[in-house]
C-alpha cells in the first residue's frame, strides 16, 4: 500500500492498492487526518508527501502554516509506524 498526501490546506490523501488509487479531500483535522490515514494503511506501509516549498507571492505566515501542515505528516508517519518519504 502507498498512500501520497498533497500537504496544502485543498489538499489530499490518495491510497494506492492492488493496481487501484482511491482518493479523498484532505480532512480538516488532524484527528480526521489519522483515522483516513489507519482506516487504509497498515505498519509497515509507504507514505509519500509532497514537499513543502515556497511558491511566488507566497507571505511569510502561509509558507510557515504549510510548513507545519507538512511536518504533521511526518509525525503521523512516525507514530503509525509508516515509511516516510518526501516527493519534490
Amino acid at each position: 500500500m502507498i498512500t501520497a498526501i498533497d500537504p496544502g490546506a485543498k489538499g489530499g490523501i490518495a491510497f494506492y492498492s492492488d493496481s487501484c488509487w482511491t482518493a479523498i479531500p484532505m480532512p480538516y483535522t488532524v484527528a480526521g487526518i489519522v483515522e483516513a490515514i489507519t482506516y487504509n494503511s497498515s505498519r509497515g506501509d509507504l507514505m509519500i508527501v509532497e514537499r513543502a516549498q515556497a511558491m511566488p507571492r507566497q507571505g511569510a505566515v502561509s509558507m510557515f502554516s504549510y510548513g507545519q501542515h507538512y511536518g504533521t505528516f511526518e509525525a503521523i508517519a512516525c507514530c503509525l509506524g509508516l515509511r516516510y518519504r518526501d516527493w519534490e
